[in-house]
C-alpha cells in the first residue's frame, strides 16, 4: 500500500509505542546486563539500516524483507536454538543485526528474541529486557528518522489511523499474556508472519528480472 520510506518509518513508531507500553509495566525485570550490549550494538547497526532502506530501491527491499520474514517465521516454528558457551560475547554482535534489520525493515526483534530465547532467563526478565532494549533503541532510531526527513504527513497519517488500535491491542496483549498457550500462540503468530513473507516476496521477486 505504501512505499517502504513510508511503511518501514511508520511501523517503526508502532513498535516503539508498543515497546514503550509494555517497558512501563515490566521495567523493573529488565536486566541491564543483556540490555546495555545489545543497544551498544543496536548503535552501530542502526545508520547502517537506514543508509540502506534511503539507497535501495522498494521492490528489492519488500523482497528482501518476505525472505526474511519467510526464514524468521520458519526458525521460530521449528523452534530453531543453538546455545553458546559464552553468550554476552555474542550480545554486542546481535545488536548490531539487529539495529541494521530494524533501521532498514523495522524488523528490530527477531534476531534478539532468536538469541536470548537460548538463554534460560525467566519469562519477565526475558520480556522485560526485550522491551527496554526495543524502547531504547526506537529512541535512536526515531531520531535519525526525523533528521533524516523520513517522519512526514504521511507517516503520521498512517501512524494516527493505526496507533490507537496498537495501543488498544498491546494491552490485551499484555493483559492475557499468561493465558495464553506460549507454544500454540507463537506457532500461529510464526505462521502468518512467514505466510506474508512468502506473498511479498513473490510479489517483488519478479522486479529483479
Amino acid at each position: 500500500i505504501a512505499a517502504p520510506v513510508v511503511a518501514i518509518p511508520a511501523v517503526a513508531c508502532l513498535g516503539f509505542l508498543q515497546a514503550s507500553l509494555m517497558c512501563i509495566r515490566y521495567r523493573a525485570f529488565a536486566r541491564l546486563r543483556i540490555v546495555l550490549p545489545l543497544l551498544a550494538g543496536g548503535l552501530v547497526g542502526v545508520p547502517f539500516g537506514i543508509r540502506a532502506l534511503t539507497t535501495v530501491d522498494g521492490p528489492t527491499i519488500k523482497a528482501w524483507v518476505g525472505l526474511l520474514m519467510m526464514a524468521i517465521g520458519a526458525a521460530f516454528y521449528f523452534d530453531f536454538r543453538r546455545p553458546l558457551r559464552n553468550p554476552h560475547i555474542a550480545l554486542p554482535f546481535v545488536g548490531v543485526v539487529s539495529g541494521f534489520l530494524g533501521g532498514c525493515t523495522a524488523l528490530t526483534g527477531p534476531p534478539v528474541i532468536l538469541f536470548l530465547a537460548t538463554q534460560g532467563e525467566s519469562r519477565d526478565a526475558f520480556r522485560a529486557s526485550l522491551v527496554t532494549y526495543f524502547t531504547s533503541l526506537g529512541v535512536v532510531t526515531l531520531s535519525i528518522y526525523t533528521y533524516k526527513g523520513l517522519i512526514n504527513l504521511e507517516v503520521l497519517r498512517w501512524l494516527a489511523i493505526f496507533g490507537p488500535v496498537a495501543a488498544i491491542a498491546t494491552y490485551i496483549g499484555a493483559r492475557y499474556a499468561d493465558r495464553v498457550s506460549e507454544t500454540h500462540f507463537r506457532r500461529v503468530a510464526t505462521l502468518c508472519a512467514g505466510l506474508m513473507g512468502l506473498v511479498l516476496f513473490f510479489e517483488n521477486v519478479g522486479e529483479f528480472f
